[in-house]
This record gives structure tokens, C-alpha cells and sequence, in this order.
């Protein structure tokens, strides 16, 4: 009532909030107020909503419960009227656990789904068929390098796609909208803002139809697939140059059997054995012994040991070998195969044994390549530092620097490595610099700049620096290679200077200070004076010969031979004319 004492309840109003019959029947508005406050987690909160309610007769209310088991209940107070006049209010309950719980999981799911189109590369995208516009999520932009504001209608995109694709995939759309098929699916390729083509996998249908069946809206998602086809086209070749193989036979596809009384065979070899071992598949088909002889004497035993291992376990075969052939000399072999286990207890491998000298070849220039960077970063006269810019916990930590540095930032190595570069820095630098400044170094290359380190001791000096990206062990890092330029500065201060006090000499000089050409005395430069003096522009004075065309003419020939002639003989010489 208006008094706010229970007068009815419902029997679900008992079972819902769990309270004994006995309490109902006793009629006890304090102990069944206290029953309702103790399952709750905010109990002061109920309360204080009942009394707001009470205080205001007329108003109605919607709010929910949490208990602290917990369940959530629906709240709903609305007021008894009777004659016009507030008599009371009757509350009503609601339980929404399920309901509540449903809406966090998909709250929850959105996040999620979020989280995989992120991690995917995919967005979302919607299209309305009566303007043409498209609303879509903005990394469908991003992963082409745009800001999504470039795109607003659906041709600034079908602008991009490649030519040889634009055709297959309007097609595919038209399909979709004349319900040839019940979904638009395409793959495609799409010039982003560097000029390169991505590939893109779009699928999308009509999620908006109007009384007539017309299509209103399409949506769809969209998926950056270019490692993908990077990935199918690095199989397409490694399928074709496996079909080159078999046909051109560079290797030797081969079945190598292993009897129990330690003979060996090769029951099947292609035509590749000769180019392998320089002996035909007929010289070994009965007998393997030939092909032993071409194995070098170092590797002799440990042939033979990984072949009796691999029939022993039955375990895959994988050995890298050399041989030594009669005409090819020394040649490095990789032998791959599977091992079947015969009736008769020998075994028999299915396998290839392929030409790796040039890859081996390759891995001893790549560990030359290495030693001599290892070579040049200790000897370089120049500071150089790593840095490693996906460090989980260390903003841009030092992970090797060359003698150099040390000297030029005076701490030993072992106090650099492992510390930010802020080390040396003079303000530390936040994480969104560092992103913003390895993107540039990305899409740039190299980054030249000029800026000042903290010396140990706390001096602060200048340097330039050269950053770069590359890649040490599969991993990228930040090269970074410094240049003290103390030196250099102090020496362009002291140019300034010289440069002024000349400017200052020059122009103090009563006379004409002029520089030439030694073989055509064309003039370089001429001071201002000579407009004072001659009356003619400085420019007119850098025109050819016309130094020598505007001596007096009595005087020229003598003037101009004399000049030769002083400076064919590097003479400093004076004259008059």
C-alpha cells in the first residue's frame, strides 16, 4: 500500500526470490525485507530505489536486480490509482538470468569476431543498390593503404581492380543480383596506394530486399588473401618444377632396397642416376656397390650408418652427402626417402636424390656474407648498433653494437646491450614515435637525419645517423649506424666564418675581385664593385669573352697573350691596360 506494507503476493513472487512459506504467511514486513536484502548484491541500492518510488507516488520505474548468486531480475513499479488517488504500488519481477547471460555471450562474440576479422585481415562492407554508396569497416581501406574517406561510392573501388579481374568480377555481382546465384563470391586483384596489386577473396549477398523482391542492400566480407596466393603460386612452381623433374629428369627418382644378408639395388632408378652418380640405371638395378664407390671417403660411414638406422626404425631417410665423380668432381647430393618393410624382411626406400652443390654453394657465401658483416661491424670506424624493434617488454632494446659506439657513447658493450636505445637518447621517445618512425623506415628504406646522443658522462653531442632495416636470422632489425659530427660542425662554423670574412674583404675592396676560367677566361664570379667601377652588371661580366671584347682595343691582343702566357706558367702577374 501507500504505506509501503506488503498486502498481496503472488505464490511465483515467493518461489522467484526464494523465500519460506513461513515468512509469507507471517505477514512480517521486516522479516521479509530482510529475507529480499540478504540474497542481494547491492541491498542500500534496492532500498534507496523503493524509497526514491514512494516519495514520488505517481511515477513508474524499470530497472534491473543483480543477486549475489548470480541471477538478474527485472524490475518494473507501478503505481495504484484508485478514484485518481495514488493507493499504493504493485511490483512485479522478472527473471532475466538467461536472458542476461545470452546478451554477454554475444557481447562477448562480437569482441571475439572482431578480434578474428582483425587478426584475419577482414572486414566487413554493405552496399545500397539505389545510390551505389558503401558503408564498410575501415580496414577494407587500410589494407590497401588508403584513408577510408577515399571511398564512397562502390566504383572508387572496382577503379582499382586489375583488368585482367575487373570483368569476372562485376559478373559475379550481376549474377547475384539477377538470382542466378544466391551469393556473390570472387577472387580478385586490387591496386593499393603503392601501385602493387593485393589479392582479395569477397563474398557477400542480399540482405535487404524491397516488397518487390528487388535487391536493396548487399553486404558482404572481405578477405586480404595475398600471402595465400603468394603461398599457391610458390606451390604452383614448386608443382611445376616437380613435373620438370620427373621429365627432365635433373635428379634421379629411385628404389633402393637393403637385403638381410647386406647386398643393396637399385630395382628402379630414372635416367637423373647418370647425372647423379655417372652410372646408368642398368649398372645398379642388381647391384648398388657402384654407387658406394662415388661416395667421399668423410662420408663414407655415415652413409651407411643413417641407412642401416633408417631400416633398423623404419624412420624417414634424409641425408646431405658428397660425392666424387669422374667427371663432374666433387658434387654435394641430398637423398630424401620413405622405408617400406618387405615380406622378406629387407627394406625398401621410395625416394629422390637431388643436385644441392649450389645451395650448399650458397650457404658457404651466405656464411662468408655473414662473417664478413661481423668483419665490418667490429672494424667500421663508424658507431653501429642493432636494435630490435618487436621486443615484447623492452622499447627498442640494443641487441649488438661494434667497438665504436662504445667509444663514442662511452659505455662498454656490456652495458649497452639489452637497454633501450633511450639509453642514448636526450628525452626518451614514446611507442607511438617508434611505430610512426618504423612504418617510415619501412615504406622509405633508409632514413638519413641528424640529431644528438648523451655521452655517459652526461655531455651531449651531435651526430647523423643512417637507419635502415635487416633481416639477421629471420627477424628484423634496426640497423643503425652513427657518426660523431662535433668535428664537422665545429669545421662549417669555422667556413661561416671564413665565407663572411671574405663576403666582408670582398666587399670592403676598392677594386674589382674577380675569379676565371684558366683556359677560356670566362668569368666565375665578379664582385659588385664592377658595376660601381664599369657600369656594367655583374651578370653581363660571366657572359664568354667578355672580359677580353671589352679591353681597349690597342691593348687586347698584348693583354690577353700576357695573361695567357703568366698563367700557362702558374705566375701570379699583375698589369695594366
Amino acid at each position: 500500500d501507500h504505506e509501503g506494507r506488503v498486502i498481496k503476493t503472488s505464490s511465483r513472487f515467493a518461489e522467484m526470490w526464494r523465500i519460506p512459506e513461513s515468512i509469507i504467511a507471517s505477514g512480517d514486513d521486516e522479516i521479509l525485507m530482510k529475507s529480499i536484502l540478504n540474497q542481494l548484491s547491492d541491498p542500500e541500492e534496492f532500498v534507496t530505489k523503493v524509497m526514491e518510488l514512494y516519495a514520488k507516488p505517481k511515477a513508474e520505474s524499470i530497472d534491473l536486480i543483480d543477486f549475489k548468486d548470480g541471477r538478474v531480475f527485472e524490475r518494473i513499479s507501478k503505481p495504484i490509482n484508485m478514484e485518481g488517488k495514488p493507493m499504493g504500488r504493485v511490483w512485479s519481477f522478472l527473471d532475466i538470468t538467461d536472458r542476461k547471460l545470452a546478451e554477454d555471450e554475444l557481447y562477448e562474440n562480437i569482441a571475439r569476431l572482431e578480434l578474428a576479422m582483425s587478426t584475419a585481415n577482414m572486414a566487413w562492407w554493405e552496399m545500397d543498390m539505389t545510390t551505389g554508396l558503401v558503408v564498410f569497416e575501415r580496414r577494407k581501406a587500410e589494407m590497401l593503404g588508403y584513408s577510408p574517406e577515399k571511398f564512397k561510392h562502390y566504383t572508387d573501388f572496382t577503379a582499382l581492380v586489375h583488368p585482367e579481374d575487373y570483368e569476372k568480377t562485376m559478373n559475379a555481382m550481376r549474377l547475384l543480383l539477377d538470382g542466378s546465384l544466391d551469393k556473390y563470391e570472387v577472387e580478385y586483384r586490387i591496386k593499393t596506394i603503392s601501385g602493387e596489386y593485393k589479392w582479395f577473396y569477397d563474398i557477400g549477398s542480399v540482405t535487404k530486399r524491397d516488397a518487390e523482391g528487388r535487391p536493396l542492400i548487399i553486404s558482404g566480407l572481405v578477405l586480404n588473401i595475398s600471402e595465400r596466393k603468394g603461398a599457391e603460386e610458390e606451390l604452383q612452381k614448386s608443382h611445376n618444377m616437380l613435373e620438370k623433374l620427373a621429365a627432365q629428369v635433373p635428379g634421379v627418382i629411385y628404389q633402393y632396397r637393403l637385403y638381410t644378408d647386406g647386398r643393396s639395388a637399385f630395382p628402379f632408378s630414372s635416367p637423373g642416376m647418370f647425372d647423379i652418380y655417372e652410372v646408368t640405371p642398368d649398372d645398379v638395378r642388381e647391384d648398388a656397390s657402384s654407387v658406394f664407390t662415388r661416395i667421399h671417403p668423410d662420408d663414407y660411414d655415415y652413409i651407411v650408418e643413417t641407412i642401416t638406422e633408417s631400416a633398423r626404425n623404419q624412420t624417414i631417410y634424409h641425408s646431405e652427402f658428397r660425392v666424387i665423380l669422374p667427371k663432374q668432381g666433387l658434387r654435394w647430393r641430398m637423398s630424401d626417402a620413405k622405408p617400406e618393410l618387405l615380406e622378406d624382411g629387407s627394406t625398401l626406400w621410395h625416394g629422390i636424390i637431388t643436385d644441392i652443390t649450389d645451395r650448399k654453394r650458397s650457404e658457404e657465401a651466405l656464411s662468408e656474407r655473414e662473417q664478413l658483416f661481423k668483419g665490418l661491424f667490429n672494424a667500421s670506424p663508424d658507431a653501429i648498433v642493432l636494435i630490435d624493434p618487436h621486443h615484447p617488454t623492452i622499447l627498442w632494446p640494443i641487441v649488438d653494437c661494434n667497438e665504436a659506439s662504445c667509444r663514442m657513447n662511452g659505455y662498454s658493450r656490456e652495458e649497452m646491450i639489452g637497454k633501450s636505445i633511450d639509453l642514448l637518447n636526450i628525452t626518451p621517445e614514446k611507442l607511438e614515435d617508434r611505430i610512426t618512425y618504423y612504418s617510415e623506415l619501412k615504406q622509405n628504406g633508409i632514413i638519413h637525419m641528424e640529431t644528438s646522443h648523451r655521452h655517459k658522462d652526461g655531455h651531449i653531442f651531435p651526430i647523423e645517423i643512417s637507419t635502415s632495416i635487416v633481416v639477421i636470422g629471420g627477424h628484423e632489425k634496426v640497423l643503425g649506424i652513427e657518426r660523431d659530427n662535433t668535428q664537422r660542425q665545429q669545421a662549417e662554423a669555422e667556413l661561416r666564418e671564413i665565407n663572411q670574412r671574405f663576403s666582408e674583404l670582398v666587399a670592403s675592396t676598392d677594386g674589382i675581385v674577380w675569379e676565371a676560367d684558366v683556359e677560356t677566361f670566362t668569368f666565375s664570379f665578379v664582385s659588385k664593385n664592377a658595376e660601381r667601377i664599369l657600369g656594367y652588371d655583374t651578370e653581363d661580366w660571366l657572359q664568354p669573352k667578355f672580359w677580353a671584347n671589352h679591353i681597349f682595343e690597342g691593348d687586347r691582343n698584348e693583354t690577353v697573350q700576357f695573361c695567357v702566357d703568366q698563367t700557362n706558367m702558374c705566375n701570379n702577374h699583375d698589369f695594366e691596360y
